[in-house]
């Protein structure tokens, strides 16, 4: 582009805080951005059109991504349940024998657990029974901050895998709808930290709903970890 088609630095910093409130403006709004950056309306108009076109190509990635994790893992549980060795000695259900990936999966993730320090067990026993007492922002913050301190591997992908993730998506929703910008923030700090290519499909789904969300949040602290 030549220089007299770039936008200032200015201009593009206020445009991008008002875009995070919504994604449109008005012909007066237009007038009185131009104005006072020194563009012109047809380059407020074309910035506010650019960035709209980014963010709905960057949901519709997310969502296509989404949609075919859930397929990949319908088309193995297909492949399972269609094993016609399986199907044609079925175990009993009150054998002591059957095992399935997902017992398998439990034992070894039980196992990895079995020696843990003390801050670590401490955590295991107790997080999702706190989280799932917890009603306040306040004291949802406190063990949010709680997870960011936890670094053993093991121990964040069983939270991971056993409902913590749908309940930081949850989490995530209310603080949303309430405006929480620090309890936002530090969910995304969580999820940040943890293992998320460990994470059930259908719970990562969950979370890209909630945190897609934010892409139009007032802040612009929380727009950008959003689109990370």
């Amino acid at each position: 582009k030549r220089p007299r088609d770039l936008l200032n630095p200015k201009a593009v910093n206020y445009m991008q805080s008002v875009f995070s409130i919504k994604d449109a403006i008005s012909k007066k709004e237009s007038r009185e951005i131009s104005a006072l950056f020194g563009v012109t309306v047809t380059q407020v108009r074309d910035y506010f059109t650019s960035q709209r076109s980014r963010v709905r190509k960057q949901v519709q990635l997310s969502k296509e991504r989404a949609l075919k994790s859930n397929s990949c893992a319908e088309s193995l549980d297909v492949q399972i349940n269609s094993d016609p060795v399986r199907s044609m000695n079925p175990a009993p259900l009150n054998s002591v024998g059957a095992t399935n990936v997902e017992e398998a999966s439990y034992s070894a993730q039980e196992a990895a657990l079995s020696d843990l320090d003390d801050s670590d067990k401490q955590f295991v026993e107790n997080i999702f029974g706190l989280m799932q007492k917890e009603e306040t922002f306040c004291g949802q913050e406190k063990l949010l901050e709680w997870i960011l301190t936890i670094h053993n591997f093991s121990v964040l992908l069983w939270f991971l895998t056993g409902g913590g993730a749908m309940t930081l998506a949850n989490w995530l929703s209310k603080a949303a709808v309430e405006e929480q910008t620090s309890v936002l923030l530090l969910v995304l700090k969580v999820l940040c930290h943890l293992p998320l290519h460990k994470a059930h499909p259908a719970h990562i789904s969950a979370l890209l709903q909630s945190v897609n969300r934010l892409r139009f949040y007032r802040t612009s602290d929380c727009t950008l970890m959003a689109s990370v």
